[in-house]
């Protein structure tokens, strides 16, 4: 008796990909530098980013399609105010190792896909492998990187209702607190517009309604699934700066962690990390480590109690159509690089953030 045919593998169809730019011209010479002082800057962190995914309810009031078009209008009104988030990496024109986030009008991307599978499903236990998926990146070019768009927008709708917005930003052009402002800023623009009745019930800015007939449905269909990749854990701290653990130097804050982490994960083999300190202030440091095994970890940051990015970043009333609020919110630190990552986010008048990614195993 022959074998029963394999079932297919459920995909998902990327159906449109636009840029974004921002409604209002950015003025020249804008740019946020990156000091790499400890030596050149690691490839990979090129492609290091946050992931953010925010999952919603069908209720009738607008179909994906339609939210996706009400985006591009309302996302390029917001990044005429954060004019960064529309930027490009380049390597800094001194003359230095140093690189710097060029502010300029490429834009963001915007992408509309549909997925075969149910909200339900990628919300299973199953579905963590496939919410890659659900927000799309292209890695920055490292010859070309000013032709690298660092800021992706997508808009998936689920087989049998409901949608996804993902996200995925560059953490050299922002933090994830930096990020989440931003959402909630943009947010609240797209809030205003959909009650001025600037975004129509039939938006210009909908390339599917282009379609040519007999012409393929989408642009790319992918399996789900089918990005198999490095998992890494991330554990977060919050640190007060008014209390004693964080008066010694960054990097030493950063080691004590990155020490702590490693242990927790029992990935004490781990020596060597890239470090990303970011104050707000406007330009970023990333420099590589080495803990020292005379380093002795703090007994305060020992007993550190682990965060969660979600929780920091206050998105739970983020919404693209009145009152359809997310019903599951997914935040990812996607790390590219084979060692340890750090972050030190330093919010105004907040604790600071301590973000450790450790790769975990190989698959």
């Amino acid at each position: 008796m022959a074998a029963a045919a394999a079932s297919p593998r459920k995909q998902i169809h990327i159906d449109v990909v636009q840029s974004v730019m921002p409604v209002a011209v950015t003025p020249p010479g804008q740019s946020r530098r990156i000091s790499t002082a400890g030596g050149p800057l690691r490839p990979e962190l090129l492609q290091s980013r946050v992931r953010i995914v925010l999952y919603y309810e069908d209720k009738g009031a607008a179909t994906p399609a339609m939210v996706g078009a009400w985006i591009k209008e309302s996302l390029s009104a917001a990044l005429a105010t954060e004019p960064v988030m529309a930027g490009r990496l380049r390597r800094a024109t001194d003359g230095s190792e140093h690189w710097e986030v060029k502010f300029n009008d490429c834009g963001a991307r915007l992408v509309q896909a549909t997925a075969e599978a149910t909200m339900a499903e990628f919300m299973s236990g199953d579905g963590d492998r496939w919410e890659a998926h659900l927000a799309h990146w292209v890695d920055v070019d490292e010859e070309n990187p000013n032709f690298s768009a660092l800021f992706y927008v997508q808009v998936t709708q689920f087989h049998g209702g409901g949608f996804s917005v993902g996200i995925n930003c560059s953490l050299l052009l922002a933090d994830p607190f930096f990020l989440g402002h931003f959402l909630k800023s943009w947010t609240d623009t797209h809030a205003a517009m959909l009650t001025q009745g600037q975004l129509t019930d039939s938006p210009i800015f909908h390339l599917a309604y282009f379609q040519r007939p007999g012409q393929p449905n989408h642009l790319k269909s992918i399996d789900l699934g089918s990005n198999p990749s490095a998992t890494h854990t991330t554990l977060l701290f919050a640190a007060d700066p008014k209390t004693n653990n964080v008066q010694s130097t960054r990097g030493q804050i950063a080691d004590n962690y990155f020490q702590v982490a490693t242990r927790r994960v029992q990935r004490k083999d781990l020596s060597n990390y890239s470090l990303i300190i970011s104050d707000h202030s406007g330009d970023k440091v990333v420099e590589p480590h080495a803990v020292t095994s005379s380093n002795v970890v703090d007994e305060t940051v020992s007993g550190a109690q682990e965060q969660a990015w979600v929780d920091q970043l206050g998105l739970e009333k983020i919404s693209f159509v009145g009152g359809n609020y997310p019903i599951r919110i997914s935040c990812r630190i996607i790390s590219c690089v084979d060692e340890g990552l750090v972050m030190i986010v330093m919010p105004p008048k907040k604790a600071w953030l301590i973000s450790v990614t450790i790769p975990e195993v190989y698959f």
